[in-house]
């Protein structure tokens, strides 16, 4: 919990939190600094220190403004492309996938848990670099290209992860899956 007692402000950091998670922050900023209160007392020392503010992430430094800014367009982005990304998922299903196909209509019969979450899992493995390519957009391509297998959770923090939920659940719905 906060100790800012200014609900505009508190958003903005919010809002800020999550600009720096979108450009690859989680690990570097993020956890270090899990609340709003070291933030802020990050960003006035800084004022009084150096009179700017700046966070560096991956050797690259990000004024506060310039980070709202990317959230902004990266929200753009995800809107306008959340869609492509979705139906290109669902034609590499049907077009490939038959093991998941399978698994969707047995889960349509059945409806059962297990399969529902089954299917989840499925979606997030073996679709990850399409979902890393709209998510992760912001972290140099050649990077997010190269990540194993679970490498990308430490970019991935809570709102980058309700991002990828929402376009799997995108994925499941346009499925006729729910």
């Amino acid at each position: 919990m906060s100790s800012i007692n200014n609900k505009a402000l508190e958003e903005k950091v919010g809002q800020l939190k999550k600009a720096i998670e979108i450009v690859g922050g989680k690990e570097e900023i993020i956890e270090k600094w899990s609340d709003n209160d070291k933030i802020m007392s990050y960003i006035i020392t800084k004022l009084f220190e150096e009179d700017k503010v700046t966070f560096e992430v991956s050797d690259k430094e990000y004024s506060i403004n310039r980070l709202l800014a990317i959230k902004l367009d990266y929200e753009k982005y995800f809107l306008k492309n959340k869609s492509k990304t979705i139906e290109s998922i669902i034609y590499k299903i049907k077009k490939y996938d038959t093991s998941l196909d399978s698994l969707i209509r047995k889960y349509k019969k059945t409806r059962g848990i297990e399969e529902y979450n089954k299917i989840f899992s499925t979606l997030e493995k073996t679709y990850r670099r399409d979902i890393n390519m709209i998510i992760l957009k912001e972290i140099d391509s050649k990077i997010i290209e190269s990540l194993l297998f679970g490498e990308e959770e430490k970019y991935y923090g809570e709102y980058l992860n309700q991002k990828k939920k929402a376009l799997l659940d995108g994925v499941i719905s346009k499925m006729g899956i729910v």
